[in-house]
């Protein structure tokens, strides 16, 4: 990392192509006026998000969406598992097309987690889930 201004640092991310190609349609299809740009707002959004779960104290209620790689799969099923008391129904479905595989793993999932407990549980499954190898979303919306 290196600094640009008092207020600004430069940092450097590597992304698969198709997601540097993404980000590309993105800034072109919503305006922004560089990677750069769009990047920061991202980023912005996933602090804000973070900042309003941590504050959050005693029990909470509400809905934890999964999107995930059938990869990911186990993991998602033992972590739910061992949380069992935090999730009063789930629902889980698999997104099938021409080119799914389940053999190979292709498929995407989804979950959707209806969960009542104590704040600070609910955040340590949600990271649980969101730094999981393959899971590509995890949020939690608060009843």
């Amino acid at each position: 990392m290196t600094s640009k201004g008092k207020d600004t640092e430069i940092i450097s991310i590597s992304l698969p192509k198709t997601t540097a190609r993404e980000v590309d349609r993105l800034v072109d299809e919503m305006g922004y006026p560089s990677r750069s740009e769009l990047l920061r707002d991202a980023v912005r959004g996933l602090i804000k998000e973070r900042l309003e779960l941590a504050r959050l104290e005693g029990p909470i209620d509400g809905v934890m969406i999964l999107l995930y790689d059938n990869k990911a799969a186990r993991e998602v099923s033992d972590i739910r598992h061992s949380s069992m008391h935090l999730f009063k129904s789930f629902m889980h479905t698999d997104f099938a097309d021409h080119t799914c595989s389940v053999h190979d793993g292709a498929c995407k999932c989804c979950e959707i987690l209806l969960f009542s407990g104590d704040a600070e549980a609910i955040r340590e499954v949600h990271n649980r889930f969101r730094t999981t190898k393959h899971v590509e979303e995890s949020m939690v919306y608060l009843a």
